[in-house]
């Protein structure tokens, strides 16, 4: 039979052992930011960009709605805690986009178009860092159907230029 001391020390072994598993994960998360979608989450390694470099991308959600498309928009914020973005990009967002401009994505899923309600969604792809922006930046991208938030996901990164500044 183990003593209360072998159990506590166990506990602190295995709360360690986590630590140290969850810590060398180099990820950043997306927060979810609002919208109607049931469930959204998603990350991305490495948690700092490089640009010309890979990143691994993985989303995953949940609609409340069957959805054929909307209103996409994608903002950049220098530094994070800017008030106002220093660019903002939008595009209408529908089947025929979804599946001919980012097919890599969506290949999976490109007859199944629109994404039905209540079927949870996973999608993982490799991107790579474009020239542009560089430092501590927030990024937040959002898709409106009817102009009303349907999904909302936030990064706060850093970017370093080819440079490694």
């Amino acid at each position: 039979m183990l003593s209360y001391a072998r159990v506590a020390v166990l506990q602190v072994i295995l709360v360690v052992v986590c630590a140290q598993v969850y810590a060398s994960q180099d990820r950043g998360y997306v927060q979810h930011c609002g919208g109607t979608f049931t469930q959204f989450t998603g990350w991305w390694e490495p948690q700092n960009l490089t640009v010309g470099k890979p990143i691994k991308i993985h989303l995953e959600g949940t609609p409340d709605q069957d959805l054929s498309g909307g209103r996409g928009s994608v903002s950049m914020y220098v530094p994070p805690d800017s008030k106002w973005p220093q660019v903002t990009v939008n595009q209408d967002i529908s089947c025929d986009f979804i599946t001919s401009k980012i097919p890599q994505a969506f290949k999976k899923y490109a007859k199944d178009c629109p994404l039905r309600k209540g079927r949870k969604y996973v999608l993982e792809f490799d991107y790579t860092v474009p020239e542009g922006a560089s430092g501590h930046v927030r990024g937040k991208a959002q898709l409106f159907v009817n102009k009303k938030l349907v999904v909302c996901g936030e990064v706060t990164t850093y970017i370093i230029n080819k440079d490694g500044r």
